[in-house]
């Protein structure tokens, strides 16, 4: 009862403000988070984990990305229930790197499979794909907290999206996810987080070999629509530039393949912004079986990944 009712107050603080002002007053709040320690070690752990190996950062350009992702999380945790109050604020100062493209992706295919990470700001970028596209369904894990997840996807819903709620092991969230491919509805899914062996896909993400989630490829496979690779960064408060890559479909790869491939263009995406991605979650616990590889596959800026106009 405390939680909803100060979450509700939340949303009705945030909503008489400018969405640049409670952007820039969350951020400061999430560094006051990382400098009282508020699950520091986590991210420092993931941080030395990924950033000392195949694709190195300096300890000091290090702890800048602790303190930028903090800033970041504080921004899209307040920043969602200022936009649920206002959600015609979310896409006003939304740019597309390649809008041509993804018009003609739009014209293309009844429906997509939109595949992101916790990176950049997710629920602008599920609000935008529902504008350009029509319905959208997002795929996600409840939280922990019964009443903060219930008023996040509340506010999520008066962005135009929908959410589709699948605790591990649950099936029934991915039959009404390829039911609504072939109606036309087109799918989210937050696909970096590691969910337990029984239900993941071995990989290498991030240059580590760990479970995964394997619903961007199964559903492609399964529906023969593409995957499109994609990420809502933030280019100053209250501002935001789409980038996606080129839809991929599974052609001639085998199952095992097209998973690490579409996992690989996740991997490219965080690492291109370390500083807006989720780090405060153990995303390394679960380690799985992957095929041997020589290179992590992080090259998000080549030009078979990052769609042009």
């Amino acid at each position: 009862m405390l939680t909803t009712l100060a979450l509700r107050f939340l949303a009705r603080a945030t909503g008489a403000c400018a969405h640049d002002t409670v952007e820039r007053c969350a951020a400061a709040l999430g560094v006051i988070a990382y400098e009282l320690g508020i699950r520091r070690g986590v991210v420092r752990r993931n941080l030395d984990l990924v950033f000392q190996g195949a694709f190195s950062l300096a300890p000091r350009r290090r702890r800048q990305v602790m303190r930028q992702c903090y800033a970041s999380m504080g921004a899209n945790f307040i920043g969602l229930f200022h936009l649920g109050q206002r959600p015609a604020n979310a896409l006003t100062h939304v740019e597309v790197a390649a809008p041509r493209h993804l018009q003609r992706v739009v014209d293309q295919y009844q429906s997509i499979i939109f595949q992101t990470a916790h990176l950049g700001c997710w629920d602008v970028g599920a609000a935008f794909l529902a504008h350009i596209k029509g319905p959208v369904q997002v795929y996600a894990k409840p939280q922990h907290n019964e009443a903060a997840d219930k008023q996040i996807n509340i506010m999520r819903e008066r962005l135009g999206f929908s959410v589709l709620l699948a605790a591990d092991g649950d099936r029934r969230g991915a039959v009404k996810a390829a039911r609504g491919l072939r109606e036309g509805i087109s799918l989210g899914l937050l696909a970096d987080q590691g969910p337990p062996p029984a239900d993941g896909k071995g990989a290498w993400f991030l240059g580590q070999e760990v479970s995964c989630h394997a619903g961007p490829s199964f559903f492609s496979r399964q529906s023969d629509l593409p995957v499109v690779s994609g990420v809502m960064a933030r280019v100053g408060a209250g501002r935001y530039r789409f980038f996606h890559g080129v839809p991929c479909l599974p052609g001639r790869r085998n199952a095992d393949d097209y998973h690490q491939f579409l996992m690989d263009r996740l991997s490219a995406m965080i690492v291109s912004l370390p500083g807006q991605y989720f780090w405060h979650h153990k995303r390394f616990k679960y380690v799985l079986h992957a095929e041997a590889r020589d290179q992590p596959g992080y090259d998000w800026s080549s030009a078979r990944l990052l769609a042009k106009d």
